[in-house]
């Protein structure tokens, strides 16, 4: 069970809303998604704002939808945060209306709470060190075995295997110049800086979708997105319009709509996590800026040939949780680093069918939030890819006076950015149809994953079997794409008076369903179980069952519907 009290920010009563099954409530404005619906009038929460999910242990947790503002108990929500009785939840910004939270309490168990996750904005560390002491306490252990001359080769041996390809001072510096900060800032002078931007034009910059699409959050009457070059004497521009690419929103709605996971060895079903896709976007500023350093992007035949092992550079403003990240706004100081491509996969995380669908660059250059949308380079200065994300472990240390900073990188070092080809079609408008080109690869690729539905199907025939100790079987199993009915929309079967029936319905949508079992027109059985319902019953009659099913909004109702039934009655 789990109760949400909602608090506006106009002052209304409260209303209250509880939720005595289900394991998923969506918190948002848009009523065709969300269970919990907050008023359209609260403008600072996004139509699909929030996520609470309660997992295998019993435990709830809340998890942000994109960069939504969410803080639990004045935490901000980096990606997913515990939640718990008597907590209290903030939506949209700092002040924002709140969500109390009551819900059962369970012991949570330490080892979920160290799984490791992914977020757009990287949470990782700062500073890339070489193994010196490893190697150092090597070479004092080789000392007295060997001659001089040996430890003279082996230690020159090591450097020139350890040393990185040769990134010239210039290349390095003009890098450097190139990396410009991204500020919001409010109407009363108050800034805070987001992200990394370079100029890949006189007027344009480069970024991430994630980062951009904060453009269309603000009051542009009374607030600014800038963008701010480095060093002491720092110029500002304003931003007077973004495009995003095509692929940020289409991919992400093309994953939502198909359960794309696994099935464990005995274990559950699990949904596959994976990085943001498509995840570039231009700011464009005034003509007469004239931006320069303007970065060049690697030509094709050059990004095809992206590798583990290829060096790369970036310059940024890696500040989550860095001392002074905080002021970096003032004056900009790029931070530089190196690393190395350590894979190249699609975005489903598989490896690439051809060499222009491995459009995910993982690497092991260190970042930080706000340096999401930074250039990374080759040896030769152009551009290969635009950071976009990292990996972390969260912690879980969400005790009263510990530090916000919860979220720790991954000791595996794996970040993401989204290869510069994404950024070649912004600059020629043929995002939308290298897109279309894409679709059937998406399709051909998603067919790998596990079956959820399947998946479903099987689990509640064994639980029917198992608590009711008869034989079931399959008698009614369709998929279906219709009008939502205001009335409900219907499927109707037999049954026979004495037999046990179990019913589910999955919709493929993912949004919220209500599901109502009648036999004769007398209701028997009800379920608002999210968008996957599921209802058993014994047929108190011989006769017809009606199954209303009742999904809000205007658009179509993509879901599939299975019945068993149990042996027939003696």
């Amino acid at each position: 069970m789990i109760e949400l009290t909602y608090h506006g920010s106009d002052g209304a009563a409260p209303h209250a809303q509880r939720f005595e099954t289900g394991d998923e409530v969506l918190v948002g404005r848009d009523a065709s998604w969300a269970g919990f619906v907050v008023p359209a009038t609260e403008r600072v929460v996004a139509r699909r704002h929030a996520r609470l999910y309660r997992e295998a242990s019993g435990a709830w947790r809340i998890e942000r939808q994109k960069e939504y503002f969410i803080a639990v108990n004045g935490t901000p929500v980096d990606q997913t945060l515990p939640i718990g009785d008597g907590d209290t939840i903030t939506l949209g910004r700092s002040d924002g209306p709140t969500i109390r939270v009551r819900c059962d309490t369970v012991a949570l168990p330490g080892g979920d709470e160290m799984a490791t996750r992914t977020q757009e904005i990287v949470t990782t560390w700062r500073d890339m060190l070489p193994g010196m002491q490893t190697m150092n306490s090597r070479i004092k252990l080789l000392a007295g075995a060997v001659t001089l001359v040996a430890l003279i080769a082996l230690a020159t041996g090591w450097y020139v295997w350890t040393r990185p390809a040769d990134f010239s001072a210039a290349t390095l510096q003009r890098l450097e110049h190139a990396a410009h900060l991204v500020v919001l800032r409010d109407a009363n002078g108050g800034e805070s800086a987001i992200g990394t931007a370079w100029p890949v034009g006189p007027d344009k910059l480069v970024t991430n979708a994630h980062v951009a699409e904060l453009f269309g959050k603000i009051d542009r009457s009374r607030e600014h997105f800038l963008v701010r070059s480095p060093g002491d004497d720092p110029k500002s521009h304003e931003v007077s319009a973004v495009r995003i690419h095509a692929g940020y929103e289409n991919f992400a709605g093309y994953v939502e709509s198909r359960s794309l996971g696994a099935e464990g060895f005995r274990t559950d079903y699990t949904e596959a996590s994976r990085p943001s896709a498509f995840d570039v976007a231009l700011l464009v500023v005034d003509p007469q800026a004239k931006l320069s350093p303007v970065l060049e992007l690697a030509p094709k035949e050059a990004l095809d040939k992206i590798a583990p092992g290829s060096r790369l550079a970036f310059a940024g403003y890696p500040m989550r949780c860095v001392d002074g990240g905080n002021t970096e706004q003032i004056a900009p100081t790029p931070n530089v680093q190196q690393g190395a491509v350590s894979a190249v996969t699609d975005y489903f995380l598989f490896p690439p069918g051809s060499p222009d669908q491995g459009l995910l660059v993982q690497h092991s250059v260190p970042a930080t939030g706000g340096a999401s949308g930074g250039p990374l380079i080759g040896p030769d200065g152009r551009v290969v890819a635009v950071l976009s994300g990292g990996t972390v472990i969260d912690t879980g240390s969400d005790k009263a006076g510990d530090s916000p900073c919860r979220m720790s990188p991954s000791a595996v070092m794996i970040n993401y950015a989204q290869r510069a080809d994404l950024v070649a079609e912004l600059l020629a408008q043929d995002d939308e149809a290298a897109i279309g080109r894409r679709r059937a690869y998406w399709d051909a690729q998603s067919a790998k994953f596990a079956d959820h539905f399947a998946y479903l199907k099987r689990e509640m025939l064994d639980k029917a079997e198992h608590e009711t100790g008869a034989r079931f079987a399959v008698s009614l199993e369709d998929r279906r794409r219709e009008p939502v009915a205001p009335a409900g929309n219907i499927v109707t079967f037999d049954v026979e008076k004495g037999r046990e029936y179990a019913v589910l319905v999955y919709n493929r949508d993912r949004s919220n369903l209500f599901v109502n079992l009648k036999v004769d027109g007398n209701e028997v059985a009800q379920d608002a179980n999210g968008w996957m319902p599921e209802l058993r019953i014994k047929a108190p009659a011989t006769g017809r069952a009606e199954l209303v099913i009742y999904a809000s909004g205007g658009k179509d109702l993509d879901y599939d519907v299975v019945v068993a039934q149990s042996a027939a009655a003696d």
